[in-house]
């Protein structure tokens, strides 16, 4: 336990060093950062599953307003009522776990291959276990934003800096690459990339530039691949209001 408490400080103060540990460590160490990253998960999606309950009601309602009444009468009750917190909760939880240990050996693989790919040494265990240390500070934030849901009853609808393009228009918001973008920038995410990057250059053996290259990388492959399917899925809907 102390072990595990001077890495998370280390992880703070000095990463490279903590980085060093974690590489040379037993291949358990996977398990802190999974154990927090989906504690932190389930917390946010519990206390925010309320919020978000009636954010959702209220934008079907928008929505269904401009639906015929004949269309309307012929849409199911539960339809008109929206998504249960319970629903919303559990989805959340279950789909965020998944998304969470897919991503994590998808990320593992890859940087595994780009590491190999520029004479690093490492193996794909201490690249596993290192790029789960560097995706705690998503588990930050998932705790922040848990704890501002508890405090105002109110989920964050506006992620990242998209706010400084946001209309206000969640249809048009979705269907603009940049709104899409900075939705997918914020302070944990630097944080995240950053020592990525240092957990990549500590298990490869190389220099933090070359860490830092396929950290990079592979960030900003992942947010192309994320925000092309939204775009291309506005582009062909038809208008409407479900559509553009």
């Amino acid at each position: 336990m102390k072990r595990i408490l001077r890495l998370l400080v280390l992880l703070i103060y000095s990463p490279s060093r903590a980085f060093d540990e974690v590489k040379e460590s037993s291949g358990w160490m996977w398990l802190v950062p999974a154990i927090i990253l989906i504690g932190s998960l389930c917390f946010r999606a519990i206390v925010s599953a309320s919020a978000s309950a009636i954010l959702a009601k209220e934008q079907l309602e928008k929505q269904l307003s401009q639906l015929p009444q004949q269309e309307l009468s012929n849409l199911p009750p539960v339809v008109a009522h929206g998504p249960s917190p319970v629903f919303l909760a559990t989805t959340a939880i279950i789909s965020g776990i998944v998304m969470l240990f897919l991503g994590w050996l998808i990320r593992s693989f890859l940087l595994h291959l780009g590491s190999l790919a520029l004479g690093g040494q490492g193996s794909f265990g201490q690249m596993f276990v290192a790029a789960g240390w560097a995706y705690l500070p998503y588990g930050i934030r998932d705790l922040v934003q848990g704890i501002y849901s508890l405090l105002t009853g109110k989920v964050i609808t506006q992620p990242g800096l998209s706010s400084l393009v946001a209309t206000g228009d969640p249809i048009k918001d979705s269907a603009n690459a940049m709104y899409l973008l900075l939705g997918r920038l914020d302070i944990f995410v630097i944080w995240s990339v950053v020592l990525l990057a240092l957990g990549v250059s500590a298990v490869g053996g190389f220099s933090r530039k070359k860490g830092g290259f396929l950290a990079f990388g592979y960030w900003a492959l992942v947010t192309l691949l994320s925000i092309l399917p939204s775009l291309v899925v506005r582009k062909f809907l038809p208008s409407g209001p479900f559509g553009p």
